[in-house]
């Protein structure tokens, strides 16, 4: 996930075109599963490299939209 929305972040800024990127996770980002520690604290890191990526790219008119914006 972080390394294609790089990539495409990246030929978005380089050729001047505006636009989205929408990462989609799940409510275990948010919602505790017992025995899947691994799997939300996966899903959570996801939203907020999305909520960082978001933050960096918005000026460059590089929109992020994922569960983090619920």
């Amino acid at each position: 996930m972080v390394n294609i929305s790089q990539v495409v972040a990246k030929k978005m800024i380089e050729n001047n075109k505006q636009g989205s990127i929408v990462n989609v996770s799940s409510q275990a980002s948010i919602k505790p599963i017992h025995n899947h520690t691994s799997y939300c604290a996966s899903k959570a890191a996801m939203d907020h490299v999305g909520r960082v990526m978001a933050l960096e790219l918005g000026p460059k008119q590089v929109n992020l939209y994922g569960q983090f914006n619920i």
